[in-house]
Parts: structure tokens; sequence; C-alpha cells
């Protein structure tokens, strides 16, 4: 979006992390962010652009739908574009426990057999390395 000034504003992000054979991806909309944050930091190395918002950015910000609303809006729209359902899924039990229950519609080699480690340990969770 373009302030009355011309200059474009950031309201989103998208992203791709490599690091140990683990590839973390992901994208973040700003709808109701509290962006006070952001004056600490350069998001995105982009210190040309300010990060705005959706409420910052309509008319009637009161009117907006919830986050949960626009996040399943999000959602459906990603699978559209990339020709795949969407399924929401609290975690990678609740996701085995669809594959078994429909495993027509969920392959099992698209599901994770196990967390991998790093993820555990990037979570807190799981053997933590020893330093010497």
């Amino acid at each position: 979006m373009e302030e009355s000034s011309g200059k474009a504003r950031k309201i989103g992000a998208i992203g791709i992390h490599v690091a140990r054979g683990i590839t973390s991806h992901g994208f973040a909309f700003n709808v109701t962010t509290d962006l006070r944050e952001f004056d600490l930091i350069v998001p995105c190395g982009i210190a040309d652009h300010a990060v705005t918002s959706l409420a910052r950015e309509v008319e009637k910000p009161e009117e907006l739908l919830t986050l949960e609303e626009i996040a399943r809006m999000a959602a459906r729209k990603f699978g559209e574009v990339f020709g795949e359902q969407v399924v929401e899924v609290e975690n990678l039990a609740a996701l085995r426990k669809q594959a078994a229950v429909a495993p027509a519609q969920i392959p099992v080699e698209d599901t994770p057999l196990r967390v991998p480690a790093e993820v555990e340990r990037l979570r807190g969770e799981g053997e933590r390395p020893i330093r010497a």
C-alpha cells in the first residue's frame, strides 16, 4: 500500500530458512499486529519501508474479520493457488490420526514418522546439545 507521501509500507513477509537439512517456511500477514516492536529492528532487512497492518490500512478497522477468519481465508487461498487442499490440524499426533482414518485423502508418505530432533530442540523439547 502507498502512504499519501507515496512511500510503500510492508504489510507482511514470506520467508524460508534452511539449516542442518531442515527447511522452515512461512508467511506473516499483519492484521491487528502491535507494530511498536518493529521500531527496534529492521524487518526483512529493508530499512526504507515502514511496517503496517491491515487494521491501519482499512477505513473501518472495527469491521475487520477476526484473525481466525482471516487465517482460514488465507489458508483457503493458499490451497487454491497451489491446487492443494489445506487441512487444519493442531499437532503431529492429530495429523497422524487423520492420516490413519482417511489414507486416500492424506498419503502416508506425506505424513512424517516423527518430529525431527532439530525441530524438537528448537521448540525446547528433546535433548539439549552439550557444551564442552
